[in-house]
């Protein structure tokens, strides 16, 4: 019995070192793919590295199959949605619109207006960046260079909102 729990300790403790190696490599090689996904969208290419890493830990992704709504009307879902792949139908007033990779869409581009009211549905399998708006409304106010390439409506100086 003695020897038995020293050799386990032996085994075991290579094992647990290997492991969490192993879970940092793919945690690094996950952010490398993420991170070039990112700065290779339209809206975001030749954006600084600092600000495009800061929206990494902001950002969700998201894959949505085709055929599946992404917004139900009168939806009160308050994030704001860039395209990475696939084709996403939005119902407007003059009716439904395609978008494709580098678009946004869902609220955050209208700065009195949170919470979508608009449809939007995958045409195809669509892979989706989403952001908050209350962190995206947070980023822009440190980087206003985000601002109009998502075309985002800031709020007039001194106006009251929820940027923390």
């Amino acid at each position: 019995g003695i020897t038995m729990i020293p050799g386990i300790l032996m085994i075991a403790l290579p094992v647990a070192i290997i492991g969490s190696s192993f879970t940092e490599v793919v945690r690094q090689r996950s952010f490398v793919v993420t991170f070039g996904l990112v700065a290779r969208i339209p809206s975001f290419v030749g954006l600084p590295a600092d600000v495009l890493t800061e929206m990494l830990g902001v950002l969700r992704a998201m894959t949505i199959e085709s055929g599946t709504p992404i917004l139900a009307y009168g939806d009160t879902d308050d994030s704001l949605f860039v395209i990475a792949t696939g084709v996403v139908e939005v119902d407007t007033e003059n009716g439904p619109h395609r978008l494709g990779t580098g678009d946004v869409f869902g609220t955050g581009v209208d700065y009195e207006a949170p919470g979508s009211r608009l449809e939007a549905l995958a045409m195809t399998r669509v892979k989706l960046l989403m952001i908050a708006r209350t962190d995206l409304l947070d980023l822009v106010a440190r980087y206003p260079e985000i601002g109009p390439r998502l075309k985002l409506s800031l709020p007039p100086q001194g106006a009251a909102g929820p940027v923390a």
